[in-house]
């Protein structure tokens, strides 16, 4: 089983902890709004909606509460990770 990242330019930042700032007060904000817009979902306790930046909160429904860093693949799988990378923005 492969994993293939297809990720866009605007993804790119030059350190984890811009990484980590980016996920939490920009996508996370972004595509939490975008579930409770497309899917009618009832997210409204987190306070990233509508405050627009992550508090930190720690509750069930924060998919912050996952955050994976790949610093490279155990010998057993060592092909089974995939980046492309696209000169063009993708997505949040």
């Amino acid at each position: 089983m492969y994993v293939i990242c297809i990720v866009g330019r605007n993804k790119i930042v030059p350190d984890i902890e811009s990484a980590v700032e980016r996920i939490q007060n920009y996508a996370a904000p972004l595509t939490y709004l975008r579930h409770n817009i497309k899917h009618w979902t009832e997210l409204k306790d987190l306070s990233c909606i509508e405050k627009g930046i992550c508090s930190k909160c720690k509750k069930p429904d924060s998919s912050c509460r996952n955050l994976v860093i790949i610093r490279g693949q155990i010998k057993k799988h060592q092909d089974r990770i995939h980046l492309i990378m696209v000169n063009q923005d993708l997505g949040f």
